[in-house]
This record gives C-alpha cells, sequence and structure tokens, in this order.
C-alpha cells in the first residue's frame, strides 16, 4: 500500500495535484490574464515545482540529500524553504495586486510606481538570499528586499485613479 513503508511518499499525490493545479492556472492566466497574473501564475508554479523537486530528497525521499544540504538545519536549506514558501506568497500578493488594479480607480502612476518596487523588492528578496549562501553578503542585506516590497505595497495601496478612468 503506498505510504505504509513511508508515509512521507504518501504526500507525492496531493503535492503532484497543487502542481498541476498550478500548471493549469498558468495556461488558463496566459489565455486571458493581464502580465501581472502571468507572471505571478509562473513564480508559484516553478517554486511548486520547486518543492517537488526538493521533495525527492527531502523527508527521506527516494533520492539522497545533495552534500551541501544533507542536515536539515544547515543556513542554505533553511534559506531554501524559506525561498520556496516566500515565492509561492509573492506570487499570490502578486495576483491579489493584478486584481486590485483592474479596477477604475486603481492602475495609476502611484500604483505602477508600487509594482515595479513590489516587483525588485521580490527579486532582491529571492536574489539576496541566494547571494548570502553562495557569497556570503552580510546577514543585512536580506532585509534589502522586503523593504523594496513594503515601499511597492504601500504604493499600490494608495488611491491613484488610471488616466482613463
Amino acid at each position: 500500500m503506498l505510504g505504509r513503508e513511508n508515509p512521507n511518499r504518501a504526500l507525492t499525490i496531493p503535492s503532484t495535484a497543487v502542481c498541476v493545479g498550478s500548471l493549469v492556472a498558468c495556461v488558463v492566466s496566459w489565455k486571458h490574464g493581464a502580465w501581472l497574473e502571468k507572471f505571478a501564475w509562473i513564480v508559484i508554479t516553478l517554486s511548486l515545482f520547486g518543492g517537488m523537486i526538493t521533495g525527492m530528497y527531502a523527508f527521506d525521499g527516494p533520492f539522497p540529500a545533495p552534500e551541501s544540504v544533507a542536515h536539515y538545519q544547515v543556513t542554505a536549506r533553511r534559506l531554501m524553504r524559506v525561498g520556496h514558501a516566500f515565492a509561492i506568497v509573492f506570487g499570490m500578493l502578486s495576483l491579489f495586486i493584478a486584481q486590485r488594479l483592474r479596477a477604475p480607480q486603481w492602475g495609476g502612476p502611484m500604483n505602477q510606481v508600487g509594482v515595479a518596487f513590489y516587483l525588485s523588492g521580490m527579486a532582491l528578496s529571492l536574489a539576496m538570499m541566494a547571494a548570502f549562501v553562495f557569497a556570503g553578503v552580510p546577514h543585512w542585506s536580506l532585509g534589502i528586499g522586503p523593504a523594496t516590497m513594503l515601499i511597492g505595497l504601500v504604493c499600490c495601496a494608495s488611491r491613484s485613479p488610471s488616466p482613463a478612468a
């Protein structure tokens, strides 16, 4: 029976379903969504598939863990887990922003600046985690991306009517 010898292996069914579902959402958004929705679903889908790859060695998966992340509490592995979760949350926030900007009282210049800051902060957050692990940048640099995202989210939350409204 599936999962009897290792209960964690039973997680492959729901995690595969979630990945396939996000892939379907990605295809649907590609046909019907705005550019920010397409981008958001791509980020979510890539992060979910990245989690599937990580799951192949995590929790007694079928493959051994790479030496650099063999221990659960190693900084690189911890940041991989955080990056995986953050990318999903960042994508979800992008979907909320895209939905909000469709309304006529939103989507103006301040909101567009907010989207630019938010997306820059998203990229900086994930890049700085990698730079922290591989290049040894100082720990305070991990706050640059979230601070940039905060500025973007505040600008996105500010009422700024689109010029067409």
